[in-house]
């Protein structure tokens, strides 16, 4: 019994990374493909208002438009892998969804750069 509850987990643990993965390689290959008709850092900053470092630094009061105008190309994209790649994604839909206070946040690998942004809600 605790055997297969064990396969259980490990196979639910492969399938997030491989969707984590599948994701970053997916927004690469459209990269690649449209890189002509989209510049990468408009499907960069698409991706990243469907992510959840979008909804991490509303929640945390940063100004995601500021954000956007700050990082370059290359850290938003290292930015997105980071958030995508988390191994604490579920924590973070969890504390996400419940509001919590700031130091909860401490999980995120994102956590040091968005303290550096400060709080500028808009």
């Amino acid at each position: 019994m605790l055997h297969q509850s064990f396969a259980s987990l490990l196979e639910l643990a492969f399938g997030v990374q491989f969707l984590a993965v599948a994701a970053v390689l997916f927004t690469l290959l459209l990269a690649d493909r449209y890189k002509d008709r989209l510049p990468l850092r408009q499907l960069l900053e698409a991706h990243f208002r469907r992510s959840l470092l979008y909804v991490m630094l509303g929640r945390r009061g940063r100004n995601t438009q500021a954000y956007l105008e700050q990082v370059s190309t290359r850290e938003l994209e290292q930015h997105l892998q980071t958030c995508n790649g988390c191994p604490q994604r579920t924590q973070c839909i969890e504390v996400l969804r419940e509001g919590l206070e700031p130091n909860c946040y401490n999980f995120c690998p994102n956590n040091g750069m968005i303290k550096r942004l400060g709080s500028t809600p808009g």
